[in-house]
């Protein structure tokens, strides 16, 4: 149907020929069903039947008759499956009545692995989309899911061991195909959603191979996360909170999704909120302490740095972030309070140094002022006798003490060659 397309047979005549061809093969079945062609061996008789049906032409028709008739008498679909796997693991040990045991029930199970009524009853009732993935997951990886049943559990160990190529592809199948639907893995709420969706993907990914294509599996990932990237989502994600924490959940959202333009699309929701007078406003309340203020930027700028937007996109956001802690930093006159506290060039480059290293400024002109006035006391003269002066009389080994100096410097980003330059005596 698909390729109707590119034919010129009329669609009509298409689905009539599919017709008849569906009608003649259940009169087939119905024809040899009278002739009494299919047989109804017990489970440990299939060896000796398909030994019997060798390599004839019709043998797996014929085989897989014969499954049918064991079938049909179950009660559901796990106890379906346990019977398959007791009759495969009956199979004669010669090359092709083993090949046509085998093949015949791992296509009859692949067939269930890719019906959803089959697998719903397998793997039982979930409460949410997530749930219910993680337990296929979990089959598929030959881990035996919580609460399975005999026929369940059989199939897990024969994946493990890695039997049944097609049925164990059926479930890669379906694995993909859902995260490819529409339906959300938790519904009301994306951070869970997100949440589920990273430790799907820590565990599918373990099952990368001849089964599932890492290009399929990051297809669907990417698709997925497209879905969530949305305004409706996105805006009710971030409704209702603070300016730093709506750009804190935004970047939640950047952490768990992945695609180049789903990335570029979640920066187009971030550049707004750093851009609004509200995120300014609240940078910039002098109610609120400055460290406090400036620390919570630089957490901001850090996610953002580590983050996979765009180069162009981020380094927007980076650079927003630091005019903010500039403009912040100056409102509240942060350097100038600090050379008024301090009383010697020692004292103030410590000072400023330890807010250098605890995470006080932005990376970019306000870190860069910090660095240059930092080497500014450091290069004032006597700063070195000073600083070993300053030392605690318990520690007076001023080659330990230079050393530690140097590294500190070198955390603030000031090179062990740039530090011992500048450094007066």
């Amino acid at each position: 149907m698909a390729q109707a397309a590119n034919t010129a047979t009329p669609v009509q005549a298409i689905v009539k020929g599919l017709n008849e061809l569906a009608t003649q093969a259940i009169q087939r079945v119905y024809r040899d069903q009278r002739k009494g062609l299919f047989p109804n061996p017990r489970a440990d008789q299939f060896g000796e039947l398909a030994q019997k049906l060798g390599t004839q032409g019709d043998a797996a028709y014929i085989f897989n008759a014969a499954l049918s008739n064991h079938l049909k008498d179950a009660k559901g679909w796990d106890e379906k499956v346990q019977l398959l796997l007791t009759v495969m693991e009956t199979a004669p040990a010669a090359e092709g009545p083993r090949k046509l045991v085998l093949s015949s029930v791992d296509a009859i199970l692949a067939e269930v692995m890719g019906g959803s009524a089959a697998l719903h009853e397998l793997m039982g009732p979930a409460d949410t989309l997530a749930v219910a993935l993680g337990q296929l997951v979990e089959l598929f990886l030959g881990r035996t899911p919580k609460d399975a049943k005999g026929g369940l559990s059989k199939l897990t160990q024969h994946f493990a061991a890695d039997d049944l190529a097609e049925a164990r592809t059926a479930v890669a199948n379906r694995i993909v195909a859902e995260f490819k639907s529409t339906k959300r893995l938790v519904p009301d709420s994306l951070v869970e959603e997100l949440k589920a969706l990273r430790s799907l993907a820590n565990k599918v990914v373990l099952g990368v191979g001849k089964y599932l294509s890492h290009e399929d599996l990051v297809a669907a990932f990417t698709l997925r996360s497209k879905r969530l990237v949305n305004q409706e989502i996105l805006s009710a994600h971030i409704d209702g909170v603070l300016p730093d924490e709506k750009v804190e959940r935004l970047l939640f959202v950047e952490e768990n999704v992945i695609g180049t333009e789903n990335k570029r699309q979640l920066a187009g929701f971030v550049l707004p909120v750093v851009n609004s007078a509200p995120f300014e406003n609240f940078f910039n309340n002098p109610k609120s302490p400055i460290l406090g203020r400036l620390q919570r930027l630089v957490a901001l700028q850090g996610k953002v740095r580590r983050s996979n937007f765009i180069e162009v996109q981020r380094q927007e956001i980076i650079d927003k972030i630091d005019r903010l802690a500039c403009n912040a930093a100056t409102s509240a006159k942060l350097f100038e309070g600090l050379e008024a506290r301090n009383s010697n060039h020692v004292e103030k480059a410590t000072t400023l140094l330890k807010l250098v290293l605890g995470g006080f400024f932005t990376e970019g002109q306000l870190m860069s002022r910090a660095r240059e006035m930092i080497l500014g006391y450091l290069a004032t003269p006597g700063f070195l006798a000073g600083y070993f002066a300053s030392l605690p009389q318990t520690d007076g080994d001023t080659e330990k003490a230079m050393s530690v100096l140097i590294a500190d410097l070198d955390k603030a980003g000031i090179t062990a060659e740039t530090g011992l330059r500048s450094i007066a005596a």
